[in-house]
């Protein structure tokens, strides 16, 4: 039998099997000599790529078995220094060196997969967990040694196997993921899965939030009363309108929310209530010359730095409808101008509704101080284009690659999200400002929460990265989850006192009911229905939706229930119910600017 000596420095050959991530199964194989290992990651693009005959640059390098992105050519080598250190020791073993079974087998042998298109995710099957490694010297050590919890926090909600199947891939492939929680209205998104959310260590990753930056929910109490929404109900809907574009009314004199008494030098949101409104029977949303200096004031109170976003704000001419001259020489408040305000396609909405049960009264009307006979508006829109842009600028030169979090990239990313959060905030402001001017109204709110966003948090004594796609914040307080436009929505509060709960579910809970059928069903399921039988709900709810394909798209039955989605949040301990409120206008959009 040979020596040890002799034995480390014996040359053999062996095969490495390589595939293209976009025909994964499509497996090669190339030899490699042992006293000849590629010692980089360039080396071994060169090797595979004359293989698979690849035309295109190789732009991403994945461990076959595990899904792992390979970053750093210490991988590379400690890959090829771990097998041909395990095979000189099963070669010595049965006396086959210079013989004959140099080969590996498929089951041991190293699988590298090579990627040309870095918005595709790793197509493979995992065959085995991802590994630790020591290849970044700012990634903590405990970062990479931990194997990913993946949690579903589904008990009774209707649940796809393609989204449980998105969230641990998402897991599996994505560096540093501590905890990947499925939310009850979990569904599948085009790469990672929405309603959930990932907390990952040292890295942050662009994806994970989505385009929609800063997408939440806000809250406002009205002095419109609930038997006045009943009884005006028809002549509100007729005097809705102006939603899709931006603009406001023309009407700058008089504040309509509690957050604007600061433009109009009043000093609580009492003398708000009590302020003297105009009627708005006609309101026409235009674009003049008081609406720059309001929606700059706007922006000023919701500290958005109009200078920053001047670097990521999108060209107004690839805006769809936009025809008329510049307000502003303000690259960035030109944009404003004309998004802010506005409530966007897809699930968002504006929405009016009553009290229809309180669940807890001394929250709702001691901590809150709300008001049961009150008509409340709810509002879902995010940061239109802007956040698209955002994250299009990551993605053309990363991909669904993170970035390590205190990396210039990183830092660069975290001020664009954080000024698109803000944004959103303010647009969801203004929002509420225009639907109730629609109505002669006035409003305070109650609350404002992200659901698409990315937070550092200390979790167990480690510094985490929540990554929020359509996921509630459940230690922010109180937040809205809604329904279905035919449904109810809740009123909650995160059970932050449920500590081992919280961690489990990442700090967060659903952001809505969910998508039960993709948006293609929902138009072909609906194509033979009267229009007219979508715009009044099971509730008595009215619906403006003026496009008659979104309409289709958001129909009631196309989403999850929302009573099991509340249950099982319930159950698993992440909220408790504070209120249930009922819909009695749902805007979307009218045909007008569509």
């Amino acid at each position: 039998m040979p020596s040890q000596d002799n034995t480390e420095q014996t040359s053999f050959s062996f095969r490495v099997r390589v595939a293209d991530n976009a025909k994964v199964k499509e497996e090669k194989f190339i030899v490699v000599d042992s006293q000849k290992l590629p010692k980089s990651i360039d080396e071994l693009f060169k090797l595979g790529k004359a293989k698979l005959n690849l035309k295109k640059k190789v732009l991403a390098l994945y461990n076959g078995k595990s899904g792992q992105v390979i970053e750093s050519d210490s991988i590379i080598q400690k890959l090829f220094n771990d097998f041909t250190t395990a095979k000189r020791k099963q070669l010595q073993e049965e006396q086959l060196i210079g013989s004959t079974g140099l080969g590996s087998k498929p089951s041991d042998d190293l699988f590298f997969v090579f990627s040309t298109n870095l918005k595709q995710t790793f197509q493979g099957k995992i065959t085995q967990p991802v590994e630790s490694s020591d290849n970044n010297t700012t990634t903590s050590s405990s970062s990479v040694e931990k194997t990913p919890e993946v949690v579903v926090l589904i008990k009774d909600s209707w649940l796809d196997d393609g989204a449980i199947k998105q969230l641990q891939d998402t897991a599996r492939t994505l560096k540093c993921v501590r905890r990947a929680t499925g939310q009850p209205d979990l569904h599948p998104g085009k790469t990672f899965p929405v309603g959930a959310a990932i907390s990952t260590v040292d890295y942050i990753y662009p994806p994970l939030v989505g385009n929609d930056i800063g997408c939440g929910m806000s809250l406002y109490q009205t002095n419109l009363t609930s038997d006045r929404g009943l009884k005006q109900l028809e002549k509100w809907v007729k005097q809705l309108n102006g939603l899709e574009r931006g603009g406001i009314s023309g009407d700058e004199s008089r504040p309509v929310l509690d957050v604007e008494r600061k433009f109009f030098g009043l000093d609580s949101s009492e003398d708000l209530l009590s302020a003297t409104s105009t009627n708005s029977e006609n309101v026409d949303f235009e674009l003049h010359e008081a609406t720059t200096e309001f929606i700059e004031k706007y922006l000023t109170y919701f500290d958005v730095d109009l200078g920053q976003l001047q670097e990521v704000t999108p060209n107004l001419e690839s805006e769809e409808g936009v025809t008329s001259p510049p307000k502003s020489e303000n690259k960035a408040l030109e944009f404003a101008i004309r998004q802010l305000g506005t409530v966007g396609g897809g699930n968002h909405f504006a929405e009016l509704q009553i009290v229809e049960k309180i669940c807890n009264e001394k929250i709702f009307e001691e901590e809150l101080k709300l008001s049961k006979d009150a008509c409340f508006l709810m509002v879902h829109s995010g940061s239109r284009s802007l956040g698209d842009h955002i994250l299009g600028e990551h993605e053309d030169k990363f991909g669904n690659s993170g970035l390590l979090f205190d990396s210039d990239d990183a830092k660069h990313y975290m001020k664009c999200h954080d000024n698109a959060c803000r944004w959103a905030k303010a647009n969801r402001a203004l929002i509420a400002r225009k639907f109730l001017t629609c109505i002669n109204g006035n409003g305070k709110m109650i609350l404002d929460i992200c659901h698409n966003n990315v937070v550092e948090k200390q979790v167990e004594n480690e510094r985490v990265f929540i990554h929020r796609k359509g996921a509630a914040p459940t230690d922010a307080g109180y937040f809205c989850i809604p329904g279905s436009r035919g449904s109810f929505s809740y009123l909650v509060r995160g059970r932050e006192e449920d500590i081992e709960s919280q961690i489990r579910c990442n700090f967060s809970a659903a952001h809505g009911a969910g998508r039960k059928w993709k948006r293609s069903k929902s138009v072909g399921m609906a194509a033979k229905e009267n229009v007219q039988s979508f715009t009044v709900t099971d509730l008595g709810s009215h619906v403006i939706c003026e496009d008659k394909n979104l309409l289709f798209e958001e129909q009631p039955a196309a989403y999850k229930d929302i009573d099991a989605v509340i249950s099982d949040l319930v159950h698993f301990g992440v909220v408790e119910v504070v209120a249930i409120m009922r819909p009695l206008i749902t805007y979307k959009m009218r045909n007008c600017c569509h």
